[in-house]
This record gives structure tokens, C-alpha cells and sequence, in this order.
């Protein structure tokens, strides 16, 4: 039997499936031990995955959906929503072993590849970096140099998926600790769906909501619901409105996901009385 949340007038949040978790949170020694074998070849970067799932394995509570990885092939868009700092580092590293090995290469924001040892391991796993962000102290952007690639990243992107790789987005493009409400977000994923003909897989990393709780923590621990892949339409010459339609079935199947409510009217970034994260 499927239980359902009612929906809330005061948070917002969405009618949500609590079914049990169809595949259970690795155990530690499935994390030590469960092959990998697209990263055979990977050593410090399997070791890396297996560390920071042992390190962060607390923080997750259950993961629902799991199963629907068993099938994907060619190129595939991973979209979910974005609540947190870390998240940056444990998703990659849940759905690349999920996926026995197959390396997800995120969108990373710079702000995170600097930082020593965190930088170190987000760079294993070979992201996407984004510098539109500065730095902060800003005297630190002389860095940005280094890290400014040509081409630009959704090229990078796009041409990884064309390799049929796995390319993973933040669409919301930055940590929005709200508990009810999505930002409106960018349509990155939408688009490279739509140019390379790649699956997208809806992730909706969903946190205890409720009324008094405040914004979402660093430290607060979440369940992580892979939705059924989606494919895209087959448009010959895919216009504008045609992408803000796809674009907003994939925010809004991360909504259902993620229990928070989303809508092209959203604020597209975090307004000023938000926490910064």
C-alpha cells in the first residue's frame, strides 16, 4: 500500500510517496566491497567514491528508486534539486557507485574546487567547473584563469554527453535552503537534453519540512528519490517555448521528488533575507 502526505497550507509542501525504500541504503561493507567495474582502471577514484559515502553515510537516510539506474545507457542528464553545501560532493559520489563506476560529471561551482582537500576530491571525479561566480575575498580571482576553460561549460557538457557520458545539474544553480519552495532555476539540463537526445534522470533530495524548523542545515540528513527517467521529445528544430515546456516537466517532476513546490514564478535566485550558504 502507498501512504501519501496530505498537502500543507502553511509550508506548501507537495502530495508525496512514502513507499519503502526499494533499494536500501549501501551497507558499510557494501560501500568497502561492491565492485565497480567502469572505474577498474580508477583506483584512487574508487577509493574516493567508497571514503566519502563511509564519511557521509550518516546524512542519508534512505534512498528510493536506486533500481531504475540498472538500465540507463548512452547519455544521461541527472537533474536534482540543491539544498546544500556538501550535496556537491555526496551525490556525485552516491550515483556514480550506484551506477557500478560510471563517472557522473557534475556542474561544479569554483567557489568549491578551490577549497584544499575538497577541491581535491571533487576534481577526482572530473567535473564541469563554472567560474561566474567570484571568489570571496575577491583578491583570490586572479585564480580564475586557471580554471576558465575554453570551451565554455555547457560545450563541455554537451560534448561529453555526445560520448554518451553521464553529465549531472544543479538547475536551481546554487544551495536554497528553503524547505517548501524551489527557485524557478535554469534550463541547462532541459537544453542539453533536448541538443543531444540524452535521458534525464529527476534526483529529489528531500528533508523533514514542517512549520518553525527554518532554513535546511549543513548537517541535516536527507533521503535521496530517483525518479523514472525521462526522454526527451523528438523535435527536428526545438524552439523556445518548446524548452521552458520540457524544462519545467523536469523541475517539476524534482518538485514531486523533493517534496517542495515549484513554479515558472518562482524567484530564479535566492532573495536578500535568505541565508547565505
Amino acid at each position: 500500500m502507498v501512504a501519501t502526505t496530505a498537502t500543507s497550507s502553511k509550508t506548501g509542501t507537495l502530495p508525496f510517496r512514502t513507499d519503502p525504500p526499494s533499494t536500501s541504503l549501501p551497507t558499510i561493507r557494501e560501500i568497502l566491497f561492491r565492485p565497480l567495474p567502469h572505474l577498474h582502471d580508477r583506483r584512487a577514484l574508487r577509493w574516493t567514491i567508497r571514503l566519502v559515502l563511509l564519511a557521509f553515510r550518516s546524512r542519508i537516510r534512505a534512498v528510493y528508486g536506486a533500481e531504475r539506474l540498472a538500465s540507463l545507457s548512452g547519455a544521461v542528464v541527472f537533474a536534482a534539486n540543491h539544498n546544500q553545501r556538501l550535496e556537491a560532493v555526496i551525490l556525485p559520489a552516491l550515483l556514480t557507485f550506484l551506477g557500478r563506476g560510471r563517472n557522473v560529471h557534475f556542474l561544479a561551482d569554483w567557489n568549491f574546487i578551490v577549497i584544499p582537500v575538497l577541491g581535491w576530491i571533487l576534481s577526482l571525479n572530473e567535473p564541469i567547473v563554472v567560474v561566474r561566480k567570484d571568489l570571496r575575498p575577491r583578491w583570490l580571482n586572479f585564480m580564475r584563469r586557471w580554471f576558465d576553460d575554453v570551451p565554455p561549460p555547457m560545450e563541455r557538457a554537451a560534448l561529453l554527453l555526445r560520448q554518451h557520458s553521464r553529465v549531472g545539474i544543479f538547475p536551481e544553480g546554487t544551495a536554497h535552503r528553503d524547505r517548501n519552495r524551489m527557485l524557478r532555476g535554469l534550463g541547462g539540463a532541459a537544453r542539453l537534453s533536448l541538443e543531444c537526445g540524452a535521458t534525464v534522470v529527476p534526483v529529489g533530495l528531500r528533508f523533514r519540512s514542517g512549520p518553525g524548523l527554518g532554513p535546511i542545515r549543513d548537517l541535516e540528513s536527507f533521503e535521496v528519490h530517483i525518479g523514472e527517467p525521462l526522454t526527451p521529445p523528438d523535435l527536428p528544430s526545438p524552439n523556445r517555448r518548446d524548452l521552458l515546456a520540457w524544462n519545467a516537466r523536469i523541475l517539476g517532476t524534482i518538485s514531486t521528488l523533493c517534496g517542495k513546490a515549484w513554479s515558472p514564478e518562482n524567484p530564479r535566485t535566492r532573495t536578500d533575507d535568505e541565508p547565505t550558504p
